[in-house]
């Protein structure tokens, strides 16, 4: 959670060569609400009017915030930050500890529940016994729900190059929606995306994504997403 917390998610600030008194006039293109119509490798980039700046693709500017993020994930309540393009990966890690220790003191308080008077003891008298125990199982169980839910779905957003914004939003995004919903745009295959996100650190260079289908092609089988079930 500290690491989490305290690294740098992507924020976008002076110096990157993005900001508008770095850009030439002609490269301050906003084309948000303009149809696209030509090659996906061309498309360009999205000018942010808040920061004054070009944003590399995937960017989004964070209201919460104040500051455009590379690869922008979600704004998260709990570490009080952006998820992001440096920090994504230690945000997984910090919900496979807590889904670890959340199972392991799971276990620990059913090994708390007493036997209730014997084997023929009423199920009224070993509640009666074991109430505390059940409640707090039940406030357990609630806790393991979400975070065991949240790690299985950032790891399939992992394998699948996307993120929470994009996913949730990819019909609203402009870089997106010339893509078939079957297509996950920046996806190199599971295993190399997760070798990708897994392996991005502070000192990396900042990611250059591009496409990785274009329009004429043929669409590959999704096992995550196809004309017989949506997974997610």
């Amino acid at each position: 959670l500290l690491v989490t917390c305290a690294w740098d998610p992507g924020y976008l600030t002076p110096g990157t060569g993005l900001f508008e008194d770095e850009l030439a006039p002609s490269d301050r293109v906003n084309f948000r609400d303009q149809p696209y119509k030509g090659r996906l490798a061309d498309l360009p980039l999205r000018w942010c009017d808040t920061c004054r700046l070009m944003q590399p693709r995937r960017t989004k500017h964070c209201k919460e915030c104040g500051l455009c993020v590379r690869t922008f994930d979600h704004h998260c309540f709990w570490i009080g930050g952006c998820v992001g393009e440096l920090n994504h990966r230690h945000f997984l890690g910090m919900l496979a500890s807590w889904s670890a220790v959340l199972l392991w003191h799971w276990s620990l308080v059913w090994s708390c529940r007493t036997g209730g008077g014997g084997r023929h003891a009423s199920l009224s008298v070993w509640f009666e016994e074991n109430w505390e125990v059940v409640f707090m199982l039940v406030v357990g169980a609630g806790f393991i729900v979400m975070t065991v839910g949240l790690l299985v779905y950032h790891s399939y957003l992992m394998v699948t190059s996307q993120t929470t914004w994009e996913h949730l939003s990819r019909r609203e995004i402009d870089y997106l929606r010339p893509f078939p919903r079957t297509v996950f745009p920046f996806s190199l295959g599971a295993l190399e995306n997760a070798r990708r996100f897994l392996t991005r650190s502070r000192t990396s260079a900042p990611q250059d994504w591009e496409f990785t289908w274009e329009r004429g092609q043929p669409i590959p089988f999704n096992i995550w997403e196809n004309k017989w079930w949506s997974c997610c």
